[in-house]
């Protein structure tokens, strides 16, 4: 029952590439595909950036509270 629909889908895609409105949907929707898949890694990925990102912040922080109270002094 699907079987006919197979070409018809192959032709509206290829519909869809052949102009920029269409290529720009086909990326996004790879691009959602693509995060959706390798969801775990990436999400691995920006926690320990995030993680870094906050310890050095973290150590500005006390650097310049430190700096403050020696100037308020």
């Amino acid at each position: 029952m699907v079987i006919f629909l197979i070409p018809i889908i192959k032709a509206v895609g290829a519909a869809f590439l052949m102009n920029p409105i269409g290529l720009a949907v086909t990326a996004i929707a790879g691009g959602a595909a693509l995060i959706i898949t390798y969801w775990e890694p990436i999400k691995g990925f920006f926690s320990g950036v995030w993680d870094s990102v906050k310890g050095y912040f973290s150590q500005f922080w006390d650097w310049a509270k430190n700096v403050f109270l020696v100037i308020h002094r």
